[in-house]
């Protein structure tokens, strides 16, 4: 997590967990390590009072207590069969932006790697309409050796080698506007209505942090213990 990108101690500072991502989330997932699935297929969510109905891709049904979102509103709100006035108006004021973002090792558009930071934003006038690619140097990440030349580009706006391509996805981030943004404070009182859940970067400022503490405030709800790296105490059930 990246806190304090213009702190006054330095013009770039981090706060990383120890032994990395990986490492809590499989200590978070070892007790039901063996229930996880991927690529599920969901295509519908139904919900009655006292269940929640995962209905699949090849049309098998499975039945929960309880469901929690952690996916952005709009997905969330196209997977719901019958969502509430709240839900419409609160979810569906959310719009989201594809981001294209390549990893890659093409250094032809970029200074000398020596004078590149952590962050490198490229300005550039493309027919009158100004763009900005942000673009992240990986060997200044922590625990990242010196030696790598990786770059993580969001928004490309210059030509990449595509034999220097390593990986290329889109990312999606909720755009903050006259009509979402209201939504922010009220969001939370989706949680619990028709045993349903929702956290997400959009329910903050669109920050990992934001989707943390969200997911905290439904862990929360649910009566689950878990550790908050902020040093506070943890809720029990």
């Amino acid at each position: 997590m990246y806190n304090d990108v213009l702190s006054p101690k330095s013009s770039y500072s981090v706060v990383a967990m120890k032994n990395k991502t990986k490492s809590y989330v499989d200590s978070l997932s070892a007790g039901y390590k063996d229930k996880i699935v991927y690529n599920a297929g969901i295509q519908k969510v139904v919900r009655k009072p006292d269940q929640v109905a995962l209905i699949m891709q090849d049309g098998e049904k499975q039945v929960f207590d309880k469901v929690v979102f952690a996916c952005n509103a709009d997905q969330a709100l196209a997977l719901l069969e019958e969502p509430t006035e709240d839900e419409r108006s609160l979810l569906g004021a959310w719009k989201f932006n594809d981001c294209r973002m390549v990893l890659h090792q093409d250094h032809s558009s970029f200074p000398k790697k020596s004078l590149m930071q952590a962050y490198n934003f490229l300005y550039r006038d493309q027919n009158g309409s100004f763009e900005v690619s942000v673009n992240g140097g990986m060997w200044m990440e922590p625990g990242v050796s010196k030696k790598c030349n990786l770059i993580s580009s969001q928004h490309p706006n210059f030509p990449i080698d595509p034999e220097k391509v390593e990986l290329e996805t889109i990312l999606r981030t909720p755009i903050f506007d006259f009509n979402s943004y209201p939504t922010i404070e009220k969001l939370p009182s989706l949680n619990g209505v028709q045993n349903t859940y929702y956290c997400g970067s959009y329910i903050g400022f669109g920050l990992h942090e934001d989707a943390v503490s969200s997911a905290a405030d439904v862990a929360k709800l649910l009566g689950v213990d878990f550790w908050d790296p902020t040093g506070s105490s943890g809720t029990s059930g």
